[in-house]
């Protein structure tokens, strides 16, 4: 039968790093990616949902003239075509700068406390999180819902 470790052997042990930070940058340094993937991120998820709500809207606004013929349908689906991809780049990029803004905010802010801790842990990022979340909602204003008894 194989002992296992005493218990001198246990209280006299060196600690030993569970992980190492030696690949993970400082917030500082990351500054500059996580506001390139913001921007990134932001104009496509932007270009989708503004090319969408941009090609419902003209069909709703063409939908009593619907073209007869088959040059009619080849103006009709060229001119929705332009204005999808007009509507899906200026959504682009205003989801863009708003969600760099979001992500700079972040990083920023987990500099800013890594700094003033003098240490990195996962309070710092919480904090961060919580942070630029509610900047974000008191500048976002979002509507609120009323009840059927307040109309």
């Amino acid at each position: 039968m194989e002992a296992g470790p005493s218990n001198e052997s246990i209280q006299n042990a060196e600690p030993q790093e569970i992980a190492s930070n030696e690949g993970i940058r400082s917030a500082k340094e990351r500054l500059p990616i996580v506001i390139g993937v913001g921007l990134f991120w932001g104009f496509f998820a932007g270009a989708y949902l503004g090319g969408r709500q941009s090609s419902l809207q003209y069909l709703a606004e063409n939908a009593h003239k619907m073209p007869k013929d088959m040059n009619s349908w080849y103006f009709y689906h060229k001119t929705k075509n332009y204005k999808v991809m007009l509507a899906g780049i200026q959504k682009g990029l205003s989801y863009s700068w708003r969600t760099a803004a979001m992500c700079g905010a972040f990083t920023g802010i987990e500099a800013l406390l890594d700094q003033q801790r003098g240490r990195r842990d996962i309070i710092n990022p919480t904090v961060a999180g919580i942070t630029t979340g509610s900047i974000f909602s008191l500048i976002g204003n979002p509507p609120r819902k009323r009840s059927v008894s307040e109309q």
